[in-house]
């Protein structure tokens, strides 16, 4: 049985036929690929995987694009090392006396930790562009926040006036003298350790401790005393991280 009744779609004779283009979001993301992968933060997967997580692109506050993965299930079955994270709360009362403050900040933290094959196998996610892992921590995960503040505090053991928070580390002096030595050696234990810093968020020599970036001469200060240093590669030397599964 059929209705004896023939549509015909009516249209403008001035309209341009128009194909799909991609979306900004696509396009960026897509190029984010390329360059990860050529830094080697992420390798393409062809063979089959026991884990594949989701993907979510946000966007920083710099407009720039940030992969990560949505690692719900994963974070399920990992073990967490439990490290102690000091706190602004914390440090703030010990640094009464001290004169001079500055900021290093870690660019992409958690990517300056390197993870072995077989937990980056874990770290599998999909994209509209194939199947790629993470070689370094990435962002998400239950663990690493934990095991990075590791990684930073066995970096800057023994320094004087350093303390490192997540991916700022504060150096602190009660003159100049005092300040820069420790900026000094701050610095130095940085590139030894193949970290690299953002230069637009490092902050030199601010003269209050709470939220020294909102100072606008302290900023200009900043930008003018700091050096070419801050513009090396990392080369992730001496991080290869092994993430733990949970047997049950």
């Amino acid at each position: 049985m059929s209705i004896p009744y023939n549509s015909r779609p009516q249209y403008q004779t001035n309209c341009s036929p128009t194909s799909p283009r991609p979306s900004r979001t696509k396009r960026e993301a897509e190029g984010r690929f390329g360059q990860n992968g050529k830094k080697e933060i992420i390798t393409k997967v062809t063979q089959p995987t026991d884990w594949m997580n989701p993907i979510v692109i946000k966007e920083k506050p710099n407009g720039t694009l940030r992969i990560c993965i949505d690692p719900r299930d994963l974070n399920k079955a990992l073990k967490r090392e439990y490290h102690p994270i000091p706190t602004l709360e914390e440090i703030t009362p010990s640094l009464a006396g001290y004169k001079l403050f500055s900021k290093l900040d870690a660019s992409n933290g958690y990517w300056n930790v390197k993870i072995d094959k077989e937990s980056s196998m874990l770290t599998t996610f999909n994209t509209p562009f194939g199947r790629y892992r993470f070689n370094r921590l990435p962002f998400g995960l239950k663990v690493s926040q934990d095991v990075f503040q590791h990684q930073i505090d066995e970096t800057y053991q023994g320094c004087n006036g350093v303390i490192g928070i997540a991916d700022d580390t504060q150096v602190h002096g009660k003159d100049e003298t005092t300040h820069d030595l420790n900026l000094h050696e701050a610095k130095e234990k940085t590139r030894q350790a193949g970290i690299k810093l953002n230069a637009d968020k490092c902050v030199i020599k601010a003269k209050e401790f709470k939220d020294p970036a909102k100072n606008p001469k302290t900023r200009r200060n900043s930008e003018a005393s700091w050096d070419s240093s801050t513009t090396w590669e990392p080369s992730y030397p001496s991080w290869p991280i092994t993430l733990q599964i949970s047997e049950n």
